[in-house]
């Protein structure tokens, strides 16, 4: 319960909690498969810096306009921290590319169509004018889950993860079912599929089917959110597979990890990058084994791994302010007072208002 309240009050009233906003990029691409212009929609994360050596995930979802602000949001949210679930991601929005007949989605018309201008278009020019990293997840819900589906299934050297929910599997013919599902089968090997069963029951036993013969691999998860509210199956299931989908970029558990200390965090967290083929930050991950060291009394390792932090990042606020509050914690106000005054003079110098009265107000509660 006490590192909950700690979570809170670092998302609430830290610096953390500037605006977090995706950015809008309203694209304007030469389609070669369409031989026309191409509309696009790209979101970027708040602190995208194209300069920086940073790389993030793609995120390529199905979703229309009115559900696409709410997975906007939630990604935002879920990744604005280095110990939230899943990590910055850029968003894009599959583009309408024609108008297909019902008949023309069940035999994947549209869907070659639309992955032929995905990979030789979209894909080709986002990956020379923005920093993305050659992981790549798909996400869809309903009827448009079926878009995804598909694309997961049929391409597997472009996409290494999928969260989909609720596919509308009824309104698929039979042999589609079976060719995904036959697919899914000789492709799943080495990526990750999240797939979630929604409130239609038409669409159970094709769901049954389709998922029975992908039990025995490692990277699938399957879960039945048949008995919760069909829009509220979308937030649930994205966030469950998210979750899923990045549990190596995260540590639960640090006891396993105490004796080891920073190298055995930072093996651990190579693994992680193998795994999602680019490198990502440990920097969330050895904070949380400070917070761990000092929870469990041994502050002195506790300080090794904040110093470690503040060495190769000495212009992040949050860690120097994060040192502080632990020595706080155990009564060594005059260690923690010039790390309160160096986090201060950081957040004036980066013109963080909102980190600059926190900080304030410890230094006023703490030593005046």
């Amino acid at each position: 319960m006490k590192n909950l309240f700690i979570a809170i009050a670092i998302c609430l009233f830290s610096p953390l909690s500037w605006a977090i906003n995706a950015v809008l990029h309203e694209l304007d691409i030469h389609s070669d498969v369409l031989q026309r212009r191409l509309k696009v929609n790209l979101y970027v994360p708040h602190n995208y810096q194209q300069t920086d050596a940073k790389l993030y995930p793609l995120l390529v979802t199905s979703a229309g306009s009115s559900r696409m602000a709410v997975l906007r949001s939630q990604v935002d949210w879920l990744s604005h921290v280095d110990f939230g679930p899943m990590p910055q991601m850029i968003i894009l929005q599959l583009p309408d590319i024609e108008v297909a007949q019902k008949e023309e989605l069940a035999q994947g018309v549209y869907t070659n169509k639309l992955a032929q201008v995905l990979h030789k278009d979209i894909f080709v020019y986002l990956k020379s004018a923005f920093r993305i990293a050659p992981y790549t997840v798909l996400e869809g819900f309903s009827s448009r889950g079926n878009i995804a589906l598909e694309l997961f299934a049929q391409y597997p050297q472009q996409y290494q993860g999928a969260i989909i929910t609720s596919p509308a599997l009824e309104l698929a013919d039979e042999g589609w079912r079976k060719a995904m599902s036959k697919a899914l089968e000789n492709t799943l090997k080495g990526r990750s599929l999240h797939l979630s069963l929604g409130s239609f029951t038409e669409n159970k036993p094709h769901f049954v089917a389709l998922t029975k013969p992908l039990y025995n691999f490692e990277q699938s998860s399957f879960v039945d959110l048949s008995a919760e509210n069909y829009l509220s199956a979308p937030l649930l299931s994205f966030e469950q597979g998210a979750k899923w989908l990045f549990s190596d970029m995260r540590i639960v558990d640090y006891a396993p990890y105490a004796k080891g200390g920073i190298a055995a965090v930072l093996s651990q967290q190579q693994r992680a990058n193998k795994k999602y083929d680019y490198d990502m930050s440990p920097n969330g991950k050895l904070q949380g084994l400070a917070n761990y060291y000092f929870e469990q009394g041994q502050a002195h390792k506790g300080k090794q791994v904040f110093e470690h932090l503040i060495k190769h990042n000495p212009t992040n606020v949050n860690y120097h302010l994060r040192y502080a509050q632990a020595l706080l914690k155990i009564s060594q106000p005059i260690a923690a007072k010039p790390l309160l005054e160096s986090a201060l003079a950081l957040a004036k110098a980066q013109r963080n208002e909102e980190a600059q009265s926190y900080i304030g107000s410890l230094i006023n509660n703490n030593f005046h």
